[in-house]
């Protein structure tokens, strides 16, 4: 009974069919960028571009006991190839990259989809949300990027000098953001989850070249008007709109310690963030607490450093980042931008009234009055208790 069940096993390995639809690895061209722009050709359509990971344009990791990462440049090729086509949809204009792509497109490792800023402002990303979500491949995980006043083609013909392809130089430098939080890269599952709430809208980073070596840079904020562009925040009205939302996990503050242009930098250790709304005689007002601990890194300041010193310091930082707060609602609430998340606050904490309200918010954000209060801590850094002395010879 054993044998014959062996053998009726065996003969059902042999009969089962093979994965009938697998792809070879080789057939495969991934995809490590998605550059969405307005087509010149086809009104109000889409023109795409796509970075394909070029195997043949670089070579395998070289070994050795240091554990490194990938491989290097072949001489006369390029690590990657880009394909562009144009279409009525995103979708027509995605099949039509099969006319030019001798390898079926795999889209699962895409770092991210980069929109022109004319795209973003003038048809809005709607029609892309909608397709990134049907979409099976691309995952909601990547990042979503705005090109700000630059051809996406030239960002995407960049060669970084870092890493092979633009995608991964992308993913590279937003793991890193913590370090400085002077800009704001969302994802296209959190940028889309912002367009389904009551009272927010949504915001990300911009990428730019820089440098007469084209380098590519994150910088700035772009902020959206539900799925439109409305404008763009600088680097301090970034990290204000970053406080408000208890977003701020690290980076440094300058603080003016005294005459002459010294100053003395903190590094951001811990944050607490709380944002309350109330309304009072029919003036909506949104309290805004912010907590902070800080070290003491560097300092241009020859006094000593006594309690007296660190609580004068507390004070200044206090202004400091109380004034990139300021300086974001006032540039959000004159662009009608509410990425600070004000009416989703009210509509929990007064969802009658907010009934009343939520038709016409994008009219009454910029009224809004904002008290904003700020704590901090600065500690020392290391055993350093006062500054570094130069002896005249």
């Amino acid at each position: 009974m054993k044998k014959f069940c062996l053998v009726s096993l065996l003969i059902a390995v042999t009969l089962l069919p093979a994965c009938w639809d697998r792809t070879e690895a080789e057939r495969l061209g991934v995809v490590h960028v998605v550059a969405l722009d307005k087509s010149p050709a086809i009104p109000r359509g889409v023109k795409v571009t796509v970075q394909v990971i070029n195997t043949r344009g670089i070579t395998a990791g070289g070994g050795g006991g240091g554990g490194g990462g990938g491989g290097g440049i072949q001489p006369g090729l390029t690590p990657f190839v880009n394909l562009e086509t144009s279409g009525s949809t995103l979708f027509e204009a995605f099949r039509n990259l099969s006319q030019t792509s001798p390898r079926r497109l795999f889209f699962f490792h895409t770092r991210a989809v980069v929109v022109s800023e004319e795209l973003a402002r003038d048809h809005g990303l709607g029609k892309v949300l909608d397709f990134l979500d049907r979409n099976v491949q691309i995952r909601r995980t990547v990042w979503l990027l705005v090109a700000r006043s630059a051809d996406i083609k030239n960002i995407l013909n960049t060669l970084p000098q870092f890493e092979p392809t633009v995608g991964q130089t992308i993913n590279r430098i937003i793991s890193e953001r913590s370090l400085s939080t002077r800009y704001a890269p969302e994802r296209v599952l959190d940028f889309m989850r912002c367009l389904q709430v009551e009272g927010g809208d949504p915001f990300t980073a911009g990428l730019r070249l820089v440098g007469s070596n084209r380098n590519l840079r994150l910088e700035n904020t772009a902020v959206f008007r539900r799925d439109r562009l409305a404008g763009w925040l600088n680097s301090r009205e970034t990290r204000g709109l970053l406080w408000i939302r208890g977003r701020v996990k690290g980076g440094p503050i300058t603080i003016p310690c005294g005459q002459g242009g010294s100053f003395v930098s903190t590094e951001i250790k811990k944050t607490f963030t709380s944002v309350k709304p109330e309304i009072r005689n029919n003036q909506i007002i949104m309290h805004v607490s912010i907590r902070i601990r800080s070290d003491l890194t560097e300092t241009q300041c020859p006094a000593a450093f006594d309690p007296e010193t660190y609580h004068m310091l507390e004070q200044k930082q206090n202004r400091v980042i109380k004034s990139e707060i300021q300086a974001a609602v006032t540039k959000l609430q004159d662009l009608k931008s509410d990425a600070l998340c004000f009416g989703e606050a009210i509509h929990r904490r007064y969802p009658g009234r907010w009934k009343v309200m939520k038709g016409r918010w994008h009219d009454l954000f910029p009224s809004v009055q904002v008290v904003i209060k700020v704590q901090s801590k600065i500690g020392q850094s290391g055993l350093v208790q006062s500054p570094a002395k130069i002896k005249n010879r």
